[in-house]
């Protein structure tokens, strides 16, 4: 079975698609489903977590092979708490999405007949209500509880479903909600970064930077979407050849290191979430080879918690960075920009505008300053809090996109009404340099 890949999967979503590799994978998941009924329905068989056992801290108690059924329905119910705060319909298609192709990986227990019906579900444009702020340490099993139950309703109402042993804990298992919600934020992200190439770019020709800021990277960068990227830029700061009285200030130095920070942060972030799209994710998983049922932690996604505590970080910088960029903009060291953009009409100009920015700079990073080791409580009876605060952090990083959206909107105002103030640009070269920069390809599929 091919890989997915982030920017494929976003394709499928976007497009109310259904992957040809899921309706592949149903001959693998009907092999597999029949070694599980032979392990299970042995004379004697195997203790199996949450499938003749209970769950969490009392897998010591055996289920009676009479409520083996009825658990998995008693499951669900028992975990669909919390609170009636939703997400939006899109971050909940990416959850379906991400749930149907962890378990087309197969090893989960769900039968193939299960499966062909979540898919069609999908096809009807299946919106459940899957609560925010309901993850907490190791899984997303509350989320994931009121996903399984409104599968079941769904179901229900058109023919009745009776869950098969394994398949309600299946069902609320696993990684899903985090990854779902990723694929989603991923999305946003990357509408993020070209507003920042967009604005840096802005920022570059109102300033007149030099040049030399982009020598040595654009001869050092390996990324070829970079390298055109920053040629462009280059292009269009000061044409006077490197000749300057004093240099740059960092904040427009730096851009160039800058955006190939954010870069690099965003694509490790993308390439973890890839990765856990082609594993499976539950606990226990079906071995099909030694025709067993192992506990593990596949419900954690570690490195994309960790990739988005990274993103976040670089983020917050790139935030500092515009809020420096823009005193500058004002600060009356640019040519034909006067300090605070005032003119003769108009005393003050933008003069209070800096500080504004810096005051939602600094409300920002102290919501979301808090990293994922920053705890070290423990909610599951010895799983800490700190390994796996996967959907917390993508609150944050969610909040983070938000907050930096706006601060680019103040910048953006900005440098439009001084360059229509004091005639810094001439208007067709820079939407010329616009339409260059948006034509150089950049995608999840390229990076």
């Amino acid at each position: 079975m091919k890989k997915q890949t982030l920017h494929q999967l976003l394709t499928h979503i976007e497009n109310s698609e259904i992957p040809e590799d899921w309706v592949k994978s149903v001959k693998l998941l009907e092999k597999e489903y029949n070694q599980i009924k032979h392990v299970i329905n042995r004379p004697n068989p195997p203790r199996i977590y949450g499938l003749n056992t209970l769950v969490g801290h009392l897998d010591d108690q055996d289920l009676s092979h009479d409520s083996l059924i009825s658990f998995q329905n008693e499951l669900i119910n028992n975990h669909s708490i919390g609170i009636n705060e939703f997400y939006d319909p899109f971050i909940v298609r990416c959850i379906n999405y991400a749930k149907v192709q962890s378990i087309s990986m197969g090893g989960t227990g769900i039968s193939p007949d299960l499966f062909k019906r979540i898919i069609h579900l999908l096809e009807e444009g299946f919106i459940p209500r899957v609560p925010r702020l309901s993850s907490y340490s190791c899984g997303d099993v509350i989320p994931g509880a009121h996903w399984a139950s409104e599968v079941l309703c769904n179901l229900n109402l058109r023919k009745k479903y009776t869950l098969k042993p394994k398949e309600g804990l299946s069902l609320i298992n696993g990684n899903f909600v985090h990854i779902g919600y990723s694929v989603a934020i991923s999305s946003q992200m990357l509408k993020l970064f070209k507003r920042i190439i967009l604005n840096s770019f802005k920022v570059i020709a109102l300033s007149k930077s030099n040049p030399s800021n982009f020598k040595f990277i654009v001869n050092q960068t390996s990324n070829p979407y970079l390298r055109e990227t920053f040629k462009t830029m280059m292009k269009f700061s000061n044409q006077q050849k490197g000749i300057y009285n004093v240099q740059d200030p960092v904040s427009v130095r730096s851009i160039p290191q800058m955006i190939e920070a954010l870069l690099n942060g965003l694509s490790q972030w993308k390439q973890s979430i890839e990765v856990q799209l082609n594993q499976s994710s539950d606990n226990p998983l079906f071995d099909r080879k030694d025709e067993a049922f192992y506990s593990q932690s596949s419900f954690l996604a570690l490195d994309v918690s960790l990739q988005a505590s990274k993103l976040i970080e670089t983020i917050l910088m790139v935030c500092w960075n515009i809020e420096r960029r823009i005193h500058y903009l004002l600060s009356g060291r640019i040519n034909n920009i006067p300090q605070n953009g005032a003119s003769e009409d108009e005393h003050l100009g933008f003069i209070q505008l800096p500080k504004l920015v810096t005051a939602m700079v600094e409300e920002v990073r102290m919501k979301v300053g808090r990293r994922t080791f920053a705890s070290g409580s423990s909610t599951s009876y010895g799983i800490e809090d700190f390994w796996s605060y996967g959907v917390i952090n993508n609150n944050q990083l969610e909040e983070l996109i938000k907050t930096t959206n706006k601060i680019l909107e103040i910048e953006e105002n900005l440098i439009d009404k001084l360059n229509d103030k004091f005639n810094v640009v001439k208007t067709k070269e820079l939407y010329e340099a616009i339409e260059e920069l948006d034509s150089i390809e950049f995608n999840y599929k390229n990076i």
